[in-house]
């Protein structure tokens, strides 16, 4: 790669606050394992041989509760909880439903799952948007949320594209192994940076 193009690269990535490059490289992992799950579970399902009204099924339980969970989440966040908990609890929750659904042959496990995406997407997306007017001072907050949707834009692209090799040369459920991957590493980067986002979000909320 030319080092000039590197530079500039790197100049234009660093005009953004550090925390709002955290919550985009967070978003990124989430889509780019979401992505997958979200497009590829019924196709995978399908072809192990559950039927489209199993498959409904599930997809209309993790609707419901992803509802219910993005009104709890909502009512904590406004409360004042600490912004950390829930990207750590839904990260949890969605490694919990990739196991599920890995090891899952029949309806029962496929509900528990997809019952348990639900859950984890209805707390990390309140807070994943909640998050960047707190997060993008000094810029514009329109430019923030522009990043943080392109990069869960080239999130779920990649997260399908991979997925769908992966699952075609590897091993058919992928897509929850990489999903799994994706959620460590949010993890990871929630708690080494936990103090300075709370420290951060302390100071922008007064």
């Amino acid at each position: 790669m030319n080092p000039n193009k590197f530079l500039i690269n790197k100049l234009w990535w660093s005009q953004f606050p550090f925390h709002l490059r955290l919550i985009t490289k967070i978003r990124f992992f989430a889509s780019f394992g979401a992505g997958g799950v979200i497009y590829l579970t019924s196709l995978i399902f399908n072809n192990i041989g559950l039927s489209a009204t199993e498959i409904g099924l599930g997809f209309t339980i993790s609707a419901i509760i992803g509802t219910l969970t993005r009104l709890s989440t909502g009512n904590y966040l406004n409360k004042g909880g600490k912004i950390h908990n829930p990207f750590v609890i839904s990260s949890l929750i969605s490694i919990a439903a990739g196991c599920f659904l890995i090891i899952s042959k029949d309806t029962y496990f496929y509900i528990i799952g997809q019952a348990l995406i639900g859950a984890a997407a209805g707390i990390y997306w309140p807070t994943a948007e909640y998050v960047v007017p707190y997060f993008c001072n000094p810029i514009d907050t329109r430019k923030a949320y522009a990043l943080v949707r392109s990069s869960e834009a080239l999130g779920i692209f990649l997260g399908v594209f991979i997925g769908g090799l992966m699952n075609n040369f590897l091993y058919f459920k992928s897509i929850f192994i990489n999903d799994i991957i994706c959620m460590l590493t949010i993890i990871f980067l929630i708690l080494r940076n936990k103090y300075s986002i709370k420290k951060n979000f302390r100071k922008l909320s007064k």
